[in-house]
């Protein structure tokens, strides 16, 4: 036997298999969940009511019903406290005194501010009825009775009572409350000997004018008990308010490093969004399945009991679901990008699953060891359970909050909801997020690890009902311990194996304690999540034997990590075509004694095929080119550089204009594509004789402004672009002009970037707009001018994206 296959895979199972039977004998002893274990079903319990409500002929057909299972949580915390945890399952489960109910609840659906009519029925764990409750509006009339009246009814009633024994209670107390239309008088009688230090076994009975109105057995703890206990106590609060800061804390972390990823476009958002809707579904059908208890305690203005459920899922489905959604999502997201750029094997298995490689050896070897690693952790939480409350001061405690699986109309499907949600949850920002992301800034595994497991602790404080204890630091061990020990699966095995154990342990919370219930329907639930746990197993061994390791590199890996390369690789190629295309136009402007020369270019996108430039020739006189490559981007870029490289290898002083154009055209008709072609002006600048020559091939026209507000002057000769004739029509059809400059001239080249800018109405800012504000400042200086015209623009156009190139040249005559 190989030693590997020992090592990995039969060693954890074996050490599972002796952690589970440790579970089994240790949780019932530790556990407070059995001190209500139903050993009848929700249906059962309904039969129960149904037939008490037959034989009392009470009406309840336009009556909603809410039946959910609950705890007596404080009477829970006071006997633990008292006798200790043992003692108290011990209790329950012999049902000593009443610890755990099943609560039907028949309602009409009125507004709160009209007083409510309902019928209330508690069913013990083993099918006692232990509560009838009728609850009247105090305007009802009824009967004035003397207390004496009153108590015999009581009396006649509680020697029938099933859940009790009459004789063993002795009257306590008596009391009578004068309603508008009857007396309502209430009994209380204490168990004779049955007195658990200040505690006792209570059965009251309340008469409303001459009807039952309430009889109901029930624990009462000693009146100080909550003020005395330290349970709301200024450390509690503190410990909460601690959790809560770190929780909210932790989610801003998880949202700036994404958005720092997402605006660096390093993370793909798919998967993210996957994971977190499918937190939206666990939470929709858990709710579905826990229906009857949702909102149970809260009150929303006078809104009716049945409504106010729909206002509170609404509610939470827009709130703190959408909080937890945009937590899992940024936590996913940018968890993802930190694992890919170091610790890939992390994510093997949950990629397989991803991307539907089901059959590999990424998700077989993920699979069982997760499954082996739920089952020894939840067996570690039994024995420091016990540890803690025999060796310790610490008393664990039962919630308010601690919701029961038998509250679920359907427990395995309510449950498995449920645990997938939190599993998720857990797994998702406290694993694959917190962990890496400690990793990648304090470079040590164990450090990211168990600091990750003291802020997973310190949240779960407030957050978290399972391991609850008392004084509260105690119950920062249990969940450090379990997230320690999560981490080291994470860390060890991967992301898919951590969740494989979360589900597993979570799972063990549901099954074990249905072991110890005798009703059929919880029987099938254990079997059905046994079921489940074994598929998986079983499930994962064939991957692990038939399957293949899949390495997710270039051509394998998920495609939305292929696209975020792809357009890192061609935006920065991009960037370097920019600085490439930014550095072959004129660095500085000509400095030539007389005239005040100045340029420049925006491109549309990233590059553009606009370009100007400055050509120094001999004698000190100057080139001036200015032209528009037809389309936009790379390919326009390199078509502007070719003719750049062309011009400049041809102008020579003496040849004119034309000459230049003409053969710089014969090479460009040979060289770019035939759907290409350049437009380009071209002149060349006599400093001494302030003359002006010059040629347009196909290109806007050069404009000169004079200094006496003449009407500006369009130099427009003949010509046609660059590329579009191999050159005797080019030739022939190119006309050359000459101008003499006069001190106070003004000649601006331009593009049509700024005629045919347009504004968010679709207008263009037009020929007649631009030659206006260029006459307006052609007094300024050649920058100024510039800088003049693209404010312009820019406040027609306001945020309408640029369309076209925009590229300028401005001569001055001083």
């Amino acid at each position: 036997m190989p030693s590997s296959i020992f090592k990995y895979y039969l060693l954890p199972a074996g050490i599972a298999i002796i952690a589970l039977i440790l579970s089994l004998n240790i949780m019932p002893k530790v556990n407070l969940q059995y001190t209500g274990i139903s050993q009848i079903s929700r249906a059962d319990a309904r039969e129960i009511v149904d037939s008490f409500i037959e034989k009392s002929g009470i009406n309840i057909s336009d009556y909603y019903v809410d039946q959910y299972f609950l705890h007596d949580h404080n009477g829970i915390d006071f006997l633990t406290r008292t006798y200790g945890i043992e003692k108290t399952i011990s209790m329950a489960k012999s049902e000593e005194i009443p610890l755990a109910y099943w609560q039907f609840t028949f309602y009409k659906n009125v507004p709160r501010d009209r007083q409510l009519e309902l019928y209330a029925f508690r069913v013990s764990p083993t099918g006692k009825l232990i509560k009838f409750q009728h609850l009247l509006p105090d305007s009802a009339s009824g009967a004035k009775l003397e207390e004496q009246q009153a108590l015999e009814i009581a009396q006649r009633l509680a020697s029938r009572w099933p859940a009790i024994n009459f004789a063993d209670y002795e009257l306590k107390n008596a009391s009578s409350v004068e309603q508008t239309n009857r007396t309502d008088h209430t009994f209380k009688y204490y168990h004779k000997t049955r007195e658990y230090q200040g505690g006792h076994d209570v059965f009251q009975i309340q008469i409303a004018g001459n009807e039952v109105a309430n009889v109901v057995s029930h624990f009462q703890e000693p009146d100080n008990f909550i003020s005395e206990s330290g349970l709301v106590g200024g450390a509690n609060l503190l410990f909460n308010s601690i959790s809560a800061i770190a929780y909210v804390i932790l989610l801003l972390v998880s949202i700036v490093i994404f958005l720092q990823q997402y605006h660096a476009g390093l993370v793909s958002v798919r998967n993210g969004l996957k994971i977190g809707a499918l937190i939206y579904v666990a939470y929709i059908i858990q709710a579905i399945f826990m229906w009857d208890i949702f909102g149970l305690g809260t009150q929303i203005g006078a809104i009716g009991l049945f409504h106010k459920k729909f206002v509170i899922f609404g509610f939470s489905l827009v709130t703190s679901i959408l909080f937890i959604f945009l937590h899992i999502f940024t936590s996913w997201t940018a968890g993802d990008h930190i694992i890919r750029t170091g610790k890939l094997h992390l994510l093997g298995g949950i990629d397989g699953i991803l991307n539907r490689r089901w059959i590999s050896k990424n998700v077989g070897r993920e699979i069982p060891i997760g499954i082996a690693s739920g089952i020894t952790i939840f067996a570690g939480i039994q024995i420091l359970s016990l540890f803690l409350s025999n060796f310790t001061n610490a008393v664990p405690r039962l919630t308010a909050d601690s919701l029961s699986f038998f509250s679920y109309k359907i427990i395995f499907i309510g449950a498995l909801a449920t645990i997938v949600f939190n599993m998720l949850f857990e797994e998702v920002v406290y694993r694959k997020f917190l962990i890496t992301y400690l990793h990648s800034k304090y470079k040590n595994a164990a450090v990211a690890i168990i600091f990750s497991a003291i802020i997973t602790a310190i949240i779960a404080i407030f957050f978290d009902s399972h391991h609850v204890f008392w004084p509260t630091y105690w119950s920062l061990l249990p969940y450090f311990f379990i997230a320690l020990l999560q981490g080291f699966v994470f860390w060890r095995h991967g992301l898919l194996a951590s969740m494989a154990s979360n589900f597993v342990l979570k799972s063990l919370y549901v099954i074990v304690p249905l072991l110890s219930s005798a009703a059929v329907s919880y029987t099938i639930t254990v079997y059905l999540f046994t079921a489940l746990i074994f598929l998986a197993l079983v499930f994962g061994l064939i991957a692990l034997r038939s399957g293949k390791f899949i390495t997710f590199a270039r051509n394998d890996e998920p495609a939305h990590i292929r696209r975020i390369k792809e357009q890192t690789r061609m935006q920065k190629e991009l960037e370097i075509a920019q600085k490439v295309q930014l550095g072959l136009l004129p660095k500085e402007k000509p400095q030539i004694e007389g005239f005040d020369i100045a340029g420049i270019s925006y491109p549309a996108l990233e590059v553009g095929g606009d370009y100007f430039d400055f050509i120094s020739l001999e004698k000190g006189n100057l080139g001036i080119a200015i032209g528009d490559v037809s389309g936009k981007g790379v390919p326009a870029a390199i078509y502007m550089t070719l003719t750049k490289g062309i011009l400049q290898s041809h102008a020579e002083s003496n040849l004119s204009p034309k000459q230049v154009l003409s053969k710089v055209n014969s090479l460009m008709y040979r060289t770019i594509e035939k759907s290409w072609y350049v437009s380009m002006f071209y002149a060349v600048l006599d400093t001494d004789l302030k003359k002006l020559r010059f040629s347009r091939a196909g290109h806007n026209p050069a404009i000169i402004f004079h200094s006496d507000n003449r009407e500006p002057q369009m130099l427009q000769p003949a010509g046609i672009g660059l590329g579009l004739e191999h050159g005797e029509v080019f030739t022939q059809t190119l006309v050359e002009g000459e101008l003499q400059l006069s001190p106070g001239n003004t000649l601006v080249f331009y593009t049509d970037g700024f005629t045919e800018a347009m504004n968010e109405n679709g207008d263009e800012f037009g020929e007649d707009r631009f030659l206006d504000i260029l006459k307006n400042y052609s007094n300024g200086s050649a920058e100024g001018l510039l800088r003049h015209a693209l404010n312009e623009v820019n406040q027609f156009a306001a945020k309408q994206p640029q369309h076209d190139d925009m590229t300028m040249v401005v001569l001055r005559v001083l």
